[in-house]
């Protein structure tokens, strides 16, 4: 019998091997190290035998598995060298352990995760990446930073496209939409990957498969809609019904594969997935205060307490939720960033099935039922404060009526004595650190009864956070106490020879645990850092437990709350004057000087631009001589040992420098680092962006002896260990002055 994969339609061998029950799927083979399914072969022999393929499959049916080995084929038959996966943010950094867990390629690879707050770093990496002989290069970048980067990719001209949650450009007005339909026609392979490729309409289709494949649809939307809707109404514009949806159905499937839970049969009763949030720079901030006084502070030595570590890993994991507890009782909101990620993924889930939010802290609760609602699902809370009576009205009409569609439980609270398997489906927005109780929480799905036999929990977590974590200890059944002891007595003692160099950290030891004052002294250290950093209005984001708000008023508040309401967007959505600053190798200093100098106006009170704005031409055709000159004085004092002195500045300027500085705050990351580290004398130098003679010259400052061939990394690595003998002899003499 003639293989099917020389058939010469392939179309047709797609719909004959979708269809045949006996075809040999154990003979073929991926190149991974992890045992596939049977849906995860047959997904791969399609859309290794069609060039566009579109992977259907429910949420932990492990469709990156399958993406992966496309890949690795295609490499491996030389037809593709370059691939760009497009991703929501949130998953970016799945790609990475996904590769790491299962890639077992031939040929020699380079994954690049793309997940730089600036665009402009993504850009330099794109740039930077050349076609090579025998060697595969794989970009990962999110679908809001795709339309800036445009220029840049189509320079690169990718050979495959891989739209992980291709839904994220269903709409066919949106601008990554268009930039998808754009992008997609440079590349020969396309793969979209989704387990809801309809989340509001059939009509949904049409946009993703514009960009995968415009011969199944048509390229004009009016023709499509003609053919599978009837529209009516005021002027005729509103879709009334659809028509035509098995021909719709033949159509999309005749080059995509999906599969259901309930098709999965050698699939595990339990599947565990992650998406991940970033903190952006307030809520980070919080976090790492936090983590340096509450966790740092009181941790190592013999005389360590768990209770101390485990009460500073409860306010960590608050921080990560959105919501920090106050010693009055009151919360304060220190970012929605999870917030954002549970949007995506409900923004991804069908909304035919119901589904289970386990959450940890009160406020948590609150603030979830509001982003369920805001999706137009019907909402319930189960918590500590549901009487019993309640409990069961809400158990019977989950499971039997339906509404509510979503129900949003505390872990502690809810986890036992409920049966809620009408949901196989369960989002863990934060945990409990107890293993017993998370496995509680999951048998309340995961029980006799579970109409799909199949469950799926999906994980959110705040990357390097604690999140990461508590999640390791639950899922490893390790103690968290002496994982986290372990994990931060070994970043102790670890030697500083990190990219970019730090002085070493110094540790209290011996310490038993934080006085009352200590305490006091904290929260009020933590309020005043998150009224500077984000400058929160406290009537708005104060909240007490039992839910009236506490007023306090603050100069310049309401101005700034409107600001944080909004969900924090990426840093790339403006040219500011750090990227311009980098962009012209000169320091922000300088350059705000300049601007001063050309009277360069600020468009919207900064000195930030949207990438057309005309006035970006004239700063990028500063003389670069002129800049050097200026720089010149600024790189010197970067050498200088403990407590350089400040350049000389004009009286008159001074003033000005202050408030811009004050101003771009949040802008320059080098400033921020100085006043959390303004306690120490120790300057924080990065020996990774001198240059040889700049490296040479700080050597023989110090009084380092070099070999005449010595390279940079030779230099960095003396540079590194006198900074850490001299910090020692520093902190020896300090305690011998104490005594």
């Amino acid at each position: 019998m003639e293989p099917l994969g020389t058939l010469d339609d392939p179309k047709k061998f797609v719909k004959l091997l979708k269809n045949w029950e006996n075809y040999p799927a154990g003979h073929i083979e991926l190149p991974v190290k992890t045992e596939p399914f049977d849906h995860q072969r047959r997904g791969y022999k399609i859309a290794t035998t069609i060039p566009n393929c579109g992977l259907f499959f429910d949420p932990g049916l492990g469709k990156t598995l399958v993406a992966i080995g496309v890949i690795g084929r295609r490499a491996q038959n030389a037809e593709v060298a370059k691939v760009l996966v497009l991703a929501p943010l949130s998953v970016l950094a799945v790609w990475d352990e996904e590769f790491e867990k299962h890639e077992q390629f031939s040929c020699h690879f380079g994954l690049h995760i793309l997940d730089h707050s600036k665009v402009s770093d993504r850009i330099h990496i794109i740039k930077g990446l050349r076609e090579t002989k025998n060697r595969l290069e794989i970009a990962v970048t999110n679908y809001d930073s795709l339309t800036k980067m445009e220029p840049a990719l189509r320079s690169w001209k990718p050979d495959m496209i891989v739209a992980d949650e291709s839904q994220m450009f269903k709409n066919r007005k949106a601008d990554r939409t268009k930039c998808m339909w754009r992008i997609g026609q440079l590349a020969s392979y396309k793969l979209i990957l989704t387990g809801t490729p309809v989340t509001e309409s059939p009509l949904d289709f049409w946009a993703q498969y514009k960009f995968l494949d415009p011969t199944v649809f048509g390229k004009k939307y009016k023709n499509f809609e003609e053919q599978f809707a009837v529209k009516g109404g005021f002027g005729g514009f509103q879709v009334k019904r659809y028509k035509n949806l098995k021909r719709l159905s033949r159509q999309a499937y005749s080059i995509g594969y999906r599969v259901s839970k309930e098709d999965a049969i050698d699939l595990p009763p339990v599947t565990d997935m992650v998406r991940y949030c970033y903190l952006e720079k307030p809520s980070l901030k919080v976090y790492k205060e936090m983590e340096k006084e509450r966790l740092t502070k009181f941790l190592g030595g013999p005389d360590a307490d768990a209770s101390i570590v485990l009460t500073a890993l409860l306010r960590m994991q608050q921080i990560t939720g959105g919501f920090l507890k106050r010693e009055e009782g009151s919360y304060v909101n220190c970012g929605r960033e999870k917030l954002g990620v549970l949007q995506e993924v409900l923004d991804e889930f069908p909304r035919y099935k119901k589904l289970v939010i386990f959450a940890k802290f009160k406020p948590e609760l609150k603030a979830i039922k509001e982003v369920v609602e805001g999706t137009g699902r019907s909402v319930e809370e189960l918590s500590g404060s549901t009487n019993t009576s309640k409990r069961k009205i809400l158990r019977n009409n989950f499971q039997n009526k339906k509404d509510p569609e979503v129900l949003v439980v505390q872990v502690g609270a809810g986890g036992v004595g409920i049966d809620l398997f009408a949901a196989d489906t369960g989002i863990f927005y934060s945990h409990e650190s107890s293993f017993s109780k998370t496995m509680q929480a999951k048998g309340r799905l995961d029980r006799v009864g579970q109409a799909g036999d199949k469950v799926t929990f999906i994980h959110l977590l705040a990357r390097g956070t604690i999140d990461e974590t508590i999640y390791e200890a639950l899922q490893k059944k390790l103690d968290l106490f002496e994982l986290v002891m372990n994990k931060y007595l070994k970043k102790e003692e670890s030697p500083s020879m990190s990219k970019k160099h730090t002085k070493k950290q110094k540790f209290e030891r011996n310490r038993a645990t934080p006085t009352e004052k200590e305490e006091q002294e904290m929260t009020e250290r933590l309020k005043a850092l998150k009224q500077d950093v984000e400058g929160i209005d406290e009537k708005d984001q104060f909240e007490e437990e039992g839910g009236k708000s506490k007023v306090a008023k603050k100069k310049g508040g309401k101005k700034k709350v409107a600001v944080q309401e909004e969900v924090v967007q990426e840093d790339a959505n403006l040219i500011t004057v750090k990227d311009l600053a980098d962009e012209l190798d000169v320091t922000p200093t300088v350059l705000r000087k300049k601007l001063r100098s050309m009277k360069i106006d600020k468009p919207s009170g900064r000195w930030e631009w949207p990438e057309d704005h005309p006035d970006l031409a004239k700063i990028r055709g500063l003389d670069e001589e002129e800049e050097e000159v200026e720089e010149a004085p600024k790189k010197k004092s970067k050498k200088k040992k403990p407590e350089p002195e400040p350049e000389p500045e004009p009286e008159e300027e001074e003033e000005d420098e202050e408030e811009d500085e004050e101003e771009d705050e949040d802008e320059e990351e080098d400033e921020e680092e100085d006043e959390e580290d303004e306690e120490d004398d120790w300057e924080e130098v990065d020996y990774e962006e001198m240059d040889k003679a700049e490296l040479k010259e700080l050597c023989q400052e110090r009084d380092i002896h070099l070999s005449k061939k010595a390279k940079s990394a030779e230099m960095i690595e003396k540079l590194i260990s006198w900074d850490n003998t001299k910090f020692e002899e520093d902190e020896a003499e300090s305690e011998e002055d104490d005594e």
